[in-house]
Parts: structure tokens; C-alpha cells; sequence
């Protein structure tokens, strides 16, 4: 039985690494995908996305459970409105690589568990400890610190931070697990996707919107498996993992972004910004601190660590939430 547990850890781990890499690397394959307008690739993501979530959920034999979710108007509408906020971030994302705008990226989704955090106390009421109040009160004074002496304020970051946030925030009150979530997003806007590829393929050389060459082609059928797998290994790990395991792995994706941003972009690290990242580190460092101490807490009163039930996205369910790259 031992033996076993060890087994299911020692793979949780390793699905969650390979998880995280994979967001973390997602940087180079849409830098591939530069030349493409970002909006057609993001439709792209979508259909494919449908594509091979489908074929996925399809050998699971979960047909069924697709039209039970289907049947269910209010799910349905609230999925409406997370497919939106999801093509929002996306899109952000997918534009700042495409512009040269990685550091902004990778600001964000370090910053991301601490707008979760506010959004907690803010929307759900609920009440946060003294070192959460610390590590937030730290990503302010960095973000403001960008926006006044830079004079340039991190919008792209906070966009991220803020869209991504709020679908967890949503997702989080609907009873829908990650892969089925994203296949009736994808299927709510797949129709506007497609509709939106013919508009542009009439309007410009015939064939154009869906890849002009033979690689371009691969490259946007490939954001099918780039958005569904990670999403596939997270689940798994969510599933067999501690939270704080999860919680404190999930910082590669942001930390894989900015070391390619600074080493392989060449993208310019102010000191001004290199400070702004280091409040940003310590205010994690805090947060991640007081995770583990309350789940070392928890375990010392007879209350195990949670391990959350992934009915959402792979970033986003539990409390503080987990989060990683869209």
C-alpha cells in the first residue's frame, strides 16, 4: 500500500513538472507563431483545442457527461462567460510574446495568486492572515512602482493577473472538472472561431487564415495538444499530490518565462523592473511561507493537507488558488 502511495507521488510530481515546463516553455512555440496575427491564432487555439479535448474525452467514453453538462442551461451560460474571459487572456498572452512583451507575461502570472488572494476577501469575504495581507500589500507598492517611475504602467501584467483571476473565481463555483470545462468553452466558441477564420480567409488569399504555408498549418493544428495536455498532466497531479506541492511547483511557469525573456529574448531588465520582480519574489516568498505553515498546521491538529479536487481550471481551485500558464 506504501509502495503504491510512493509510486502515485512519485508520478504526481513528475506530471506536474512536465505540466509547468510546458506552460513555462509555451513562451517559444507562440514566438513561432509571431507572424500570425495573434486573433487567428487564438481562434485557432480554440478549435483545436475542441478538437483534441474531444478525441480525449471521447476514448474516456464520457459522452454522457458531455450532454448531462450540455442539458444544464445555467452551466452552460456560466461557461459562456468563462470562455470569454479565457479567449481574453489568451489573446493577451499570445500578443505581448508575439511584441516582445515576455517580462510583462511573466509579471503577471507572478502576481496572479496575489490577485486571487484579494479577490477572495473582496468578492467571496473572505478573510485573509497577516502575512497574506503583507505579500499583497507588497505587489501593490511593485506594480505602482512600474506605473510612476516608469511612467509606465504594467497593464498587459495586470490584465493577465486580473482576467485569468476572475475566471478562476467563477470557474471555481461551478461543478465542472478541468478537461470538460474547457471542451464546452471551446465548444461555445468554436462556431464565432471559425465563422471569424472564414471572414478573414475571404477577405484576404484564399486558404491564408489557415495557415498560408505547410508550417504554419502544423503550427496552429499543434495549439490543440499545447492547451490540452498540460491541462491533462495538471489534473492528474492536482489529483494525487499535496495542495502546497502543487502550489509552490506552479512558480516555474512565470520563472521559466522570465529567464527566456532576460537570456533568450534579450529583452531590457531595468533596475527599476529587476526591483519591482524583487518585491514580487519576496511577497511570494511570504505567500508560499504561509501556505506551507498552515498546511504544516493542519496536519499537526489531525487535519490533512487538502489535495484539491480539480473541477475547474488547472490553476484555479482551493483556497488560495493554484494557478500556471493558460
Amino acid at each position: 500500500m506504501q509502495q503504491q502511495q510512493n509510486r502515485t507521488q512519485t508520478l504526481g510530481i513528475l506530471a506536474a513538472i512536465t505540466a509547468f515546463t510546458i506552460w513555462g516553455l509555451s513562451v517559444i512555440f507562440f514566438k513561432f507563431q509571431a507572424h500570425i496575427p495573434s486573433d487567428q491564432v487564438i481562434a485557432h487555439r480554440m478549435l483545436w483545442a475542441l478538437v483534441f479535448v474531444g478525441l480525449y474525452l471521447a476514448l474516456q467514453r464520457r459522452g454522457a457527461e458531455i450532454l448531462s453538462v450540455l442539458k444544464n442551461r445555467r452551466l452552460v451560460l456560466t461557461l459562456a462567460l468563462t470562455s470569454v474571459l479565457i479567449s481574453v487572456n489568451w489573446l493577451l498572452f499570445v500578443w505581448a510574446v508575439a511584441n516582445n512583451q515576455i517580462l510583462e507575461t511573466s509579471y503577471g502570472y507572478f502576481i496572479n495568486p496575489l490577485t486571487i488572494i484579494l479577490l477572495s476577501f473582496v468578492v467571496l469575504k473572505e478573510r485573509l492572515s497577516a502575512p497574506q495581507w503583507l505579500a499583497v500589500g507588497l505587489a501593490v507598492i511593485a506594480v505602482l512602482m512600474q506605473g510612476v517611475l516608469l511612467s509606465d504602467f504594467p497593464w498587459i501584467s495586470v490584465a493577465l493577473a486580473l482576467s485569468f483571476s476572475t475566471y478562476g473565481l467563477v470557474r471555481k463555483r461551478i461543478e465542472v472538472g478541468a478537461n470538460m470545462g474547457l471542451f464546452v468553452e471551446a465548444l461555445i466558441l468554436s462556431p464565432f472561431a471559425l465563422a471569424y477564420l472564414v471572414y478573414v480567409a475571404v477577405g484576404t488569399a484564399p486558404g491564408g487564415a489557415f495557415g498560408g504555408t505547410v508550417s504554419d498549418t502544423i503550427l496552429l493544428m499543434l495549439n490543440g495538444p499545447m492547451t490540452a495536455i498540460p491541462l491533462i498532466l495538471f489534473a492528474y497531479a492536482a489529483r494525487n499530490l499535496k495542495y502546497s506541492t502543487v502550489g509552490l511547483l506552479q512558480y516555474m511557469v512565470p520563472s521559466i518565462s522570465f529567464l527566456l525573456a532576460v537570456l533568450i529574448y534579450d529583452e531590457p531588465l531595468t533596475v527599476i523592473k529587476f526591483t519591482s520582480f524583487g518585491l514580487i519574489w519576496l511577497s511570494l516568498l511570504i505567500f508560499s511561507w504561509d501556505l506551507v505553515r498552515t498546511a504544516r498546521r493542519g496536519v499537526a491538529s489531525g487535519t490533512p493537507d487538502p489535495v484539491p479536487e480539480v473541477k475547474a481550471t488547472p490553476q484555479l481551485e482551493g483556497k488560495p488558488q493554484l494557478e500556471g500558464k493558460p
